[in-house]
């Protein structure tokens, strides 16, 4: 059996980090392939989510969340890679491949194996690459869930917070919620990531009033 294992939202300020895994036979890999599975990113929403429920429905799957609470606790502590690593060893732990294949998070595909090996009890083999999204299918198909599973995420978050955009510092429409939240507020919503430079930045004029 493989694995492949892949994240959704490591950039944003706004909402959850998803890692998922998805596995397969290795004779299922052809499957997968007339699936029309790719990186997520180079698919429409609408066929991110059709291929989604082809995906969870014919092979097993499994998706870990932080919240940006969580990621606000856990980068005290650690880096941002080191806690993405210790996700993707909670995947392929819970999958138990013998072959998991990952896309690397760090500009180093070596510090980036090491880091899931520290968290792995099992030893399956990896094979750790930038843009393994786009080069395995077991990898676009665990894009893709990944992608899904945030996207209605951040939809229902959408319904308690209001609309602020995308989450991503470069959406316009995210600058303005958080700087007009923070200002009527003084603080930011619990999906807020305040360790992100984003939010420190608004966050600090406001700051330095009291200093």
């Amino acid at each position: 059996m493989i694995c492949g294992v892949d994240e959704a939202g490591r950039g944003p300020v706004i909402g959850p980090l998803v890692v998922a895994g998805v596995m397969a036979c290795e004779d299922e890999i052809d499957a997968l392939s007339k699936l029309g599975v790719k990186d997520s990113k180079m698919l429409s929403p609408a066929r991110r989510e059709a291929l989604y429920k082809e995906i969870t429905k014919r092979f097993k799957s499994h998706v870990v969340y932080l919240r940006a609470c969580d990621l606000d606790r856990l980068m005290a502590a650690k880096s941002l890679n080191e806690i993405e690593a210790e996700c993707y060893a909670t995947v392929i732990e819970t999958l138990r491949p013998k072959t998991s294949f990952v896309d690397a998070a760090d500009v180093s595909c070596r510090n980036f194996e090491l880091m899931i090996l520290k968290y792995l009890e099992s030893r399956p083999k990896l094979v750790v690459e930038h843009k393994a999204d786009e080069r395995y299918p077991v990898v676009s198909a665990a894009s893709i869930v990944a992608k899904v599973e945030r996207d209605r995420e951040i939809q229902r978050l959408h319904k308690i917070h209001g609309n602020f955009g995308s989450g991503y510092s470069s959406d316009a429409r995210t600058q303005e919620y958080l700087k007009q939240f923070f200002q009527e507020n003084g603080s930011f919503p619990s999906c807020v990531r305040r360790r992100w430079k984003t939010a420190i930045r608004i966050a600090q004029p406001k700051i330095d009033e009291y200093l």
